[in-house]
């Protein structure tokens, strides 16, 4: 039967459709028999869903009348809509005659929701925000979700959850779409408005709204099942198109706000993305290694006066590196354990980028990308030898050991950084020395001193002024070197560990107090932890005056026993209290910076999906 037989029934004589008429054309509209249910010209068809959809609205779903209408057959009815929104040709038709939908129908979704769970039709609820999704092209934002959800933060979170992972799976962009929707979530922007004060009352509602995200997404899994939605995707292709772009860019965000905006378990939370997920070592290397590989074949044809490589690929880019730096921070041979993986660290050394470099906007997109990676090695200790990353050195790709990473970093900084004059090469050392308020660097280790040193090293000898750009047929080092991508992928996976265990992982991270005079001029110094000099999430006071970061405090006493690492006295995790007024005004910065900047759910709107 097809579309057109639909209309007549509808639009005929025959009376109110019944159930079993609505089972009939929920198989007979579904997306899998589209040739033989859309066999009229595409305008036609337009016009056939547009009067159906709005004899739904007006004769079904807008029916006060239960005894006429069972909220059953309303959510029937709901499904065929969601079947006529699969097919992008006739989408706006249903989008058209859904505005329509009355606080009926509302009244409808709610009483539908106290009712028992039928595991055969599913909730209403779920089915309209499905169709809501659908209708406005896979763009639905978290604040049109919380709407949906009259501003309960927590049923809106579940309701995207419960599509995300729903089973069998919806379409590809419905989960991508959920995926922006979490993230919306975790950000600020979400909660505040941009004209109005934030205050440490709604900083403290805020963050348990985050709490809750990440008790749920802990509970669920539902980072391991992202992985598992958008590794296919990146597999199949040489390139990462455009939605799978976004979707892992705003996966790595989410995953980051949650931990800077939760009020506890923050530790756990990275400890699961790294020990119990493949999120980093599955979806992330391999993002970073097509787009690396992208960015390569871009900078071959680059030239003093053009720029041909996107601005987002070079983002998306830093932010996965700036990711693995977060997920490794502190984890000591967990951490190192991924440095096998990462064969696009040796590629992002051999680059030539002295050609876009000159290109301003660029130039400081470039620095992200290897202030980002410098900082992930630095969490990693790659520089510090290769004890423990692999059981048999023989498994460690040449190129990835820590001697040849020393000569790799000092070569580009030679070849590509100092060649652009003293002034260049500062910013580049001020960059990576100066860490970020939202970054996690290990600035207390080998690797951090080593690549300082570096730095040091060839500022010495850089010439005061920047030299020309170099010429367009500059020889790209890339051409010679082969690809490490298919050896990072053979090497074997760290096991993971249950959730439940994530947080109880030996570590094994030697802690020291930090050496280096590392500062960032945008962060308070109370702000900053004594041990490690990043900035605190859980300030800890300590009886003789200093304050640590819980996470690092706690490590450094398991490790080194109950003394203080300023001062030698004794000291354990009983004689130190939770510095509450110090951790709301942390928080309430940090709150206060994130709302300067961009919503992170914007981006996806630079792509059709």
């Amino acid at each position: 039967m097809s579309l057109v037989d639909f209309y007549n029934r509808v639009v005929g004589a025959a009376g109110a459709l019944t159930e079993e008429e609505l089972e009939y054309w929920i198989a007979e509209s579904d997306i899998s028999r589209v040739k033989d249910f859309y066999n009229c010209d595409k305008e036609q068809a337009k016009e056939l869903v547009k009067t159906i959809s709005a004899n739904f609205v007006d004769v079904y779903l807008n029916n006060a009348n239960a005894n006429e209408v069972p909220l059953r057959r309303k959510t029937k009815f709901c499904l065929i809509l969601n079947n006529f929104a699969l097919h992008k040709p006739v989408r706006n038709s249903v989008f058209n005659a859904i505005k329509n939908l009355s606080g009926i129908f509302e009244e409808s979704m709610k009483r539908e929701g106290t009712m028992p769970f039928d595991s055969e039709l599913g909730r209403m609820s779920e089915h309209v925000l499905v169709l809501l999704m659908r209708v406005c092209q896979y763009k639905l934002k978290a604040a049109q979700v919380h709407e949906f959800a009259e501003q309960n933060t927590q049923f809106a979170v579940q309701l995207l959850l419960a599509i995300l992972l729903k089973e069998p799976p919806y379409e590809f962009e419905l989960r991508c779409n959920c995926i922006s929707g979490l993230l919306g979530f975790t950000q600020p922007q979400a909660f505040f408005s941009a004209d109005a004060a934030v205050e440490v009352q709604s900083c403290e509602g805020f963050t348990q709204k985050v709490d809750f995200s990440l008790n749920l997404l802990l509970r669920l899994q539902a980072v391991q099942v992202v992985n598992d939605v958008l590794l296919p995707q990146l597999l199949e292709s040489n390139t990462v198109p455009s939605i799978v772009h976004v979707a892992v860019c705003n996966m790595m965000r989410c995953i980051m706000n949650i931990f800077s905006f939760c009020s506890q378990g923050a530790t756990q939370w990275r400890q699961h993305i790294l020990l119990s997920t493949t999120f980093l070592d599955g979806v992330t290397t391999i993002y970073l290694q097509s787009q690396v590989n992208s960015l390569q074949s871009l900078l071959a044809i680059a030239t003093a006066g053009t720029c041909p490589v996107p601005n987002d690929l070079v983002q998306g880019v830093a932010l996965a590196l700036k990711f693995c730096g977060f997920a490794t921070f502190h984890m000591g041979r967990h951490g190192r354990c991924v440095r096998p993986l990462c064969g696009f660290i040796h590629d992002l050394l051999q680059l030539s980028i002295r050609n876009i470099v000159y290109n301003p906007q660029m130039s400081g997109l470039i620095l992200n990308v290897y202030t980002n990676l410098l900082h992930f090695l630095c969490n990693v200790d790659a520089l510090a030898g290769d004890d423990g990353v692999v059981e048999d050195i023989s498994e460690l790709i040449p190129e990835l050991t820590s001697e040849n990473l020393k000569q790799s970093i000092l070569g580009f900084l030679t070849r590509e950084v100092a060649p652009c004059g003293a002034a260049f090469a500062d910013a580049w050392h001020r960059k990576f020395f100066s860490v970020d308020t939202d970054a996690l660097v290990a600035q207390e280790n080998v690797t951090f001193q080593l690549i300082d040193g570096f730095f040091q090293t060839i500022k010495s000898s850089v010439p005061t002024a920047a030299p020309e750009a170099p010429s367009s047929d500059k020889r790209s080092l890339l051409g010679e070197i082969p690809s490490l991508t298919k050896a990072s992928q053979d090497k074997k996976k760290k096991k993971k560990v249950a959730v439940e265990e994530a947080a109880t992982v030996e570590l094994g991270q030697a802690i020291q107090v930090k050496k280096s005079a590392a500062t960032n001029s945008s962060v308070p110094p109370e702000f900053l932890c004594a041990l490690s000099g990043n900035m605190m999430k859980n300030p800890m006071l300590s009886p003789y005056g200093q304050v640590f970061d819980r996470e690092t405090i706690e490590m450094w006493l398991k490790q080194q026993g109950p003394v203080c690492p300023i001062t030698g006295k004794p000291l354990s995790m009983d004689q130190l209290q939770v510095h509450k007024p110090l951790q709301q005004q942390i928080m309430q910065v940090v709150i206060q910076q994130s709302m300067q900047n961009y919503n992170q759910e914007d981006a996806a709107d630079l792509y059709d999906f």
